[in-house]
């Protein structure tokens, strides 16, 4: 794992062939080693260009790459096949022990004493610093020697190839590639073969290394294919190339062999002046393999005869959090940070409005999970709006493309980009944001004493290929998926649920081919993660990754791709003017700020609801209304990040709690709320106001007119009730009951008795009396739902029944997916009213044979609740057990691939490490066993329950 505190023997900037053939050198020579890639793969030719032609012969890496794949079985003649290649070579760096860093672009070098002490990483969370005895720059534009101030000199227009994979070919079992000469209305087209039967490359030449223009003459180019090759009339589109493959690269100068002429620790490969007339060309994959091999080589070499010296310092020791500014200097009317799910839409939304508008997407196409994510399908939602466009554009594209379960993600990339083209919007790829200029902000509004001055964004700092830009607009969206620039401006947010931090699970789609024809999609939960942070989201693709890694491959149950995005679902919340609560979507609430609809279901991938909310522990375990369709309107307000100005919401990221997240997160959902947040930028920017002041009319007028909003698209919920007051902290809603009081409490001990107590619950005060008579009632099953609800009405006379089922372990599970059996919801519940009297029946819990890991941590969690200091001895012997049940069991969403476990000893050890903090006997080793966990958001927690834990061991000042 990367660690930003460590020096490095040798720091590869470039992950591609190139970079990773130098630093399996140098790792098999013993150095330390540290490989940095701006994409989320290896060896990018081959694994994202589809550049797939390999000999093998000219290199020892090349050699140990055509030997893997051969035993593999992802290589047939001189193809290979790009799947089994990303996770051959992601397999091959874990083994060597070399450090990897995805996400992260060279932004700047912190030179001392005239050589390279750090290269200074923008990431979608700052700076990072990375430092080494020496660096080698692998990157495909010489990055570290233009930030050194070297020159570059491009090829005239710097020609390309972009690849495609067909599949399902009638008649085409190629041996040698096929150039396609006569093909009308098109130049330079070669069928190549690949490893599997039934599947053909297509690779095209383009004049400019540009995925826009090669994304743009794929339809033409599909349809020429279909009517003029015989055998791809029926063809299925499985897989196109992230970004073009080049034929040519840079020339720089100030340089000797593949060194700097005047940084000495710093060499080169790929683009160096300095070999001369006979530099090796680096147009085929052998060539990049063979010069990354040769300059690690160099690197050896001169590390035995002792020039690279010792660890030198950066210039400034601490890092600024944010991107520093450096120019270029870009403006417009409308800048869009992230163009995902919700960014894509924002852009060709506030163009359509007449703004000039800017799109910042880190990766190579719009769409986000839809697209790149390989979530090619919709899950619930409300059409409408622009969506409706792109949908058209997407279904008309789709015989071009082939069958598809769902849409063809490849099909939504063009789809996007050509709307985006026409719209006039103007999309930066490969470009991450990490940084934000603010300025104090006159406010309008009364603010109290207390209140934090608001902030005016007017600039955002962003990190691509060239280093870093400036780009300032009257109006920004964030549609980053995580609200980084909201967060980089200062905005208020939380992150993760409440008890543990820990955010939605994430996944790694892949795509695999039905038997039929189709193309399906093959998805699980991976984990979790950090999406905040660099190092995190690198070991988390890399986890995911890991589990397509197989010893060998087979045509029928092979991947035909792995998703270049990750399927992240949720990390911060920022907080807005409005918070959108569970309570609102529950009971389909209206607002009058209204700008879009959202339904689903509580659509929590997780089983853990001891660590949820008690409100999603009883609408799962208890009532089974996990699949329950909810949904509400989205006020406007829900956009607006509080105490910033400038900015508006256009991703997931939006104010909401973290249980309302589970419902609002669709993609039809966020392309709304995308339409919504783009035509607000626009408007605002046109009338020189901020989004704030933006009179609501006005929006909700154009969304009117997009069919963004009307009556024709509100999803059938339950009765809509008016807005709660802000200040109002319930979570239950006032609604009047569907059936008289005295009706639904008779129901209690029948087979309506979840819908019965869910009932009586919502009617809050007027049920009490019936409440209250029915937990003295005969049936078991009468007292246990009255009970339920009495708990969460706070109320203790729930306590002997929950109590009761707690010391019979009653097993019964109610009706409905992802409940559990009722002893363990009566666990939480005795928590939540701190009934003393259970603390011996949940500590039996601890020792149970029977309770599995939820239950262990839903009895830990109460008793820390209860904070009877009796308990402290049980949970402090739980945690220094070495026999607890610690395996987490995740979700499969699509076939083709069994569950992930993971270790979850920590949620056990820090549960148990807070409950004895609030009990009196704090235990300092419990948390610091967690300290060094390789996964963030364990490091995260494990630091607060330190905190925690430390604060409670202080003993009070004295007066």
């Amino acid at each position: 794992m990367f660690d930003p505190e460590r020096c490095y023997d040798v720091a590869v900037i470039g992950g591609g062939l190139c970079g990773f053939a130098a630093a399996r050198l140098l790792a098999l020579h013993g150095s330390r080693v540290v490989l940095v890639e701006r994409r989320p793969v290896l060896g990018w030719e081959a694994t994202w260009a589809f550049h797939t032609e390999l000999d093998g012969r000219r290199s020892d890496a090349a050699r140990w790459l055509v030997d893997a794949l051969a035993a593999a079985g992802g290589r047939r003649g001189r193809a290979l096949d790009p799947p089994v290649a990303e996770t051959l070579l992601d397999g091959a760096a874990a083994s060597l022990g070399i450090d990897l860093l995805l996400y992260a672009q060279p932004v700047a070098l912190g030179q001392h004493e005239g050589r390279v002490a750090a290269v200074v990483l923008g990431t979608k969370a700052g700076e990072l610093p990375v430092r080494a005895k020496a660096f080698i720059d692998a990157t495909e534009n010489a990055i570290l020697w233009q930030l050194a101030g070297s020159a570059l000199e491009w090829p005239e227009g710097c020609p390309a190839r972009h690849t495609l994979f067909l599949n399902c070919c009638q008649g085409l079992d190629l041996d040698e590639p096929r150039p396609l000469h006569d093909l009308p209305g098109e130049a330079d087209v070669v069928l190549r073969p690949t490893p599997w039967p039934g599947e053909v490359a297509v690779d095209f030449g383009i004049q400019a290394c540009d995925v826009r223009r090669a994304r743009r003459a794929l339809p033409n180019l599909l349809r020429t294919l279909r009517e003029h090759v015989a055998g791809l009339d029926h063809a299925l589109v499985t897989a196109v190339g992230t970004e073009p493959y080049p034929l040519a690269t840079a020339r720089v100068g100030d340089a000797e062999g593949c060194r700097h002429a005047s940084l000495p620790n710093l060499y080169g490969a790929i683009a160096w002046v300095g070999w001369g007339p006979q530099r090796p060309a680096c147009s085929t994959l052998d060539d990049r393999l063979a010069l990354g091999e040769a300059v690690a080589h160099t690197v050896v070499a001169q590390a035995m005869a002792g020039v690279l010296g010792e660890v030198t310092e950066l210039d400034s020791p601490a890092p600024l959090p944010h991107s520093r500014v450096a120019p270029p200097v870009h403006e417009a009317d409308v800048v869009v940070c992230g163009g995902g799910t919700g960014g894509a839409l924002a852009a060709i939304a506030a163009a359509r409005q007449g703004a000039r508008t800017v799109v910042l997407e880190a990766a190579t196409c719009l769409g986000g999970i839809g697209t790149g994510g390989g979530i090619h399908s919709y899950y619930h939602g409300v059409a409408g709006g622009i969506q409706d466009d792109v949908d058209a554009l997407v279904a008309e594209l789709a015989p071009l493309f082939g069958p598809s379960g769902g849409f063809h993600p490849e099909a939504k990339k063009v789809a996007l980009e050509l709307l985006a083209a026409e719209a006039g919007v103007q999309v930066v790829y490969n470009t991450t944001i990490t940084g934000a200029q603010t300025t104090p902000a006159p406010s309008r509004l009364p603010a109290t004493a207390d209140a934090e001055p608001p902030r005016l964004l007017e600039a955002v700092v962003a990190a691509g290929p060239g280093g870093n830009a400036l780009y300032k607009a009257k109006a920004f969206v964030d549609a980053t998926g995580d609200g980084d620039l909201a967060a980089m401006a200062g905005a208020q947010f939380t992150f993760g649920r409440e008890a543990d931090g820990l955010p939605h699970a994430y996944s790694l789609p892949a795509g695999r081919i039905s038997g039929d024809g189709k193309l399906l999609i093959t998805n699980f939960d991976a984990g979790y993660c950090d999406p905040t942070d660099a190092v995190d989201l690198t070991r988390a693709r890399r986890r995911a990754l890991g589990h397509y890694r197989q010893p060998t491959y087979q045509a029928p149950s092979r991947f035909v791709y792995i998703a270049p995005i990750l399927g992240l679902r949720n990390s911060r919340q920022v907080v807005g003017d409005y918070r959108l609560t569970l309570a609102d979507e529950i009971a389909g609430r209206e607002f009058p700020d209204v700008i879009a609809y959202a339904f689903s279901h509580f659509d929590n991938h997780g089983f853990d609801y001891e660590n949820e909310s008690d409100e999603a522990m009883l609408w799962v375990w208890l009532l089974g209304y996990w699949g329950r369709r909810i949904g509400c309107e989205i006020p406007y307000r829900t956009l607006l990040p509080r105490g910033i100005d400038g900015l508006l919401m256009g991703c997931r990221a939006l104010s909401l709690t973290h249980d309302a997240h589970n419902q609002l997160r669709m993609q039809r959902d966020l392309q709304r709320i995308g339409e919504a947040a783009g035509v607000a930028a626009a408007l605002a920017a046109a009338k020189g106001l901020t989004p704030r002041e933006l009179p609501i009319g006005d929006l909700q007028a154009a969304l009117l007119a997009s069919g963004a909003l009307g009556p024709r698209e509100q999803p059938r919920l339950p009765e809509p009730q008016p807005e709660p007051p802000i200040h109002d902290p319930s979570w239950v809603p006032a609604q009047p009951p569907a059936l008289p009081l005295a009706e639904r409490a008779a129901q209690l001990g029948t087979e309506n008795a979840q819908e019965a107590a869910w009932e009586l619950l919502r009617s809050g005060d007027d049920a009490l009396p019936l409440l209250l008579d029915a937990v003295n009632a005969e049936k078991p099953a009468t007292r246990f739902w009255a009970s339920v609800a009495l708990a969460m009405l706070g109320r203790p006379e729930a306590a002997p029944e929950l109590r009761a089922a707690l010391a019979e372990r009653r097993a019964e599970v109610p009706e409905g997916r992802k409940t559990a059996p009722l002893w363990r919801s009566a666990a939480v519940l005795l928590g939540r009213i701190a009934d003393e009297a259970s603390v011996p029946q949940l500590c039996d819990v601890l020792t149970a044979p029977d309770a599995d890991l939820d239950a262990i941590v839903a009895a830990v969690r109460a008793l820390g609740r209860i904070a009877d200091p009796t308990a402290a001895p049980a949970i402090a012997a739980l945690a220094d057990r070495a026999d607890l049940p610690d395996q987490r069991v995740f979700q499969v969403s699509g076939a083709g691939i069994n569950p992930v476990r993971e270790n979850a000893r920590w949620q056990i050890d820090l549960a148990a490490a807070e409950a004895l903090a609030r009990l009196g006997s704090p235990r300092p080793d419990i948390p610091e066993r967690h300290l060094a966990d390789d996964r963030a958001y364990v490091r995260r927690h494990a630091q607060r329950i330190a905190q925690l834990t430390k604060d409670r061991a202080e003993p009070e000042p004295s007066d």
